[in-house]
């Protein structure tokens, strides 16, 4: 028997993929509308389904290259302005949010991953407050102008085109925190221009005192951490002890009252830090004991809104992040028995 079904849940997946190449997104309003439960939204969110192309590279599978071509290609038509992205789309039919670094930075990185690099990176890494903290709501500022004023140009009308005064209240929010800036650092890496955000997120966990304004639960933020530090951000080790011990403490008087998406979130960080097999492995096996596997699969809380009354998330992704870990668990394994 093929371990934890991965075909099955991979067939799931791809028969979910929508004729753009996005996968179904989901919305809850729990104060608002909570009657309604999780409502299958009319367009996808380039977000979801650049996370969800994330978790599917992860696989190294060469089948699921028909998948990712697809799926690039919606991520490239929902870019704006030489390469920004919202979490809607502009023409969406979905409420307009401005452009913001995690949605076009885990894009970028999908993109740039299968040889389709866009020039975004300069204005991303202006994006920043005094201190070098990645934004989450991509400005343009002022230096913009002296080393492209044609991109700046076409950048400042992306980053306000359309939208009422309201929604200029994003740009008074300033709002930065580690996960997302963990995202944008995913595409940007570390480096010279990234330093001090980098530091700052490492100084952000050890105290564990961090802003988490679009994310529900802190093992989010490690998630967004650890592939971090798995493929851009070097650094990030020196969290790899605090973050596997604050992933224990949590569970150590059970799992089952932490979501699957977030347990295959944490199964993830152990892996990605190769740490604690054992308790991986025990998340792993928790999912692949719920009612929903292998292929009925529910939507979950991944974003929310400041106020928590908007939640977002995607049966496909829940499973796509299960399938991540339990495909990373499965090699783990493998590796330890030729050790």
């Amino acid at each position: 028997m093929q371990p934890y079904h991965i075909d099955s849940i991979l067939d799931y997946i791809i028969g979910s993929q929508q004729p753009n190449g996005g996968f179904p997104t989901y919305e809850y309003f729990p104060v608002w509308k909570p009657q309604d439960g999780w409502t299958l939204l009319p367009d996808s969110s380039p977000f979801v389904t650049a996370n969800l192309l994330y978790c599917l590279l992860e696989l190294n599978d060469a089948r699921l290259e028909p998948v990712l071509e697809h799926g690039c290609k919606y991520l490239q038509n929902s870019t704006e302005y030489g390469g920004y992205v919202r979490f809607w789309p502009k023409d969406s039919l979905q409420h307009p949010v401005p452009l913001d670094i995690d949605d076009t930075a885990v894009s970028s990185y999908i993109l740039q991953q299968c040889g389709k690099s866009i020039d975004n990176k300069k204005a991303l890494l202006a994006c920043t407050n005094s201190k070098g903290y990645l934004f989450t709501w991509l400005q343009p500022t002022a230096g913009m102008w002296f080393t492209n004023p044609k991109a700046a140009a076409s950048f400042t009308l992306g980053c306000l085109q359309g939208f009422p005064t309201r929604y200029l209240k994003h740009y008074y929010y300033s709002d930065t925190e580690p996960g997302v800036a963990a995202n944008a650092l995913l595409y940007l890496t570390e480096n010279k221009g990234t330093q001090r955000c980098v530091d700052a997120i490492i100084e952000e966990v050890l105290r564990h005192n961090f802003n988490m304004k679009f994310y529900e639960d802190e093992l989010v933020v490690y998630y967004h951490i650890a592939r971090a530090y798995k493929h851009s951000v070097p650094a990030f080790a020196v969290l790899n002890e605090t973050i596997i011990w604050r992933i224990q403490k949590r569970f150590e008087n059970g799992i089952g009252n932490v979501s699957e998406l977030w347990r295959s979130m944490a199964a993830n960080v152990l892996l990605d830090f190769k740490a604690d097999i054992a308790l991986a492995n025990a998340l792993v096996d928790s999912v692949a004991s719920s009612e929903m596997y292998p292929d009925k699969w529910q939507p979950m809380p991944y974003f929310c809104s400041r106020d928590r009354n908007f939640l977002s998330g995607s049966p496909q992704y829940t499973a796509a992040v299960f399938a991540e870990a339990a495909t990373k668990l499965i090699r783990a394994k493998q590796e330890g028995s030729h050790a």
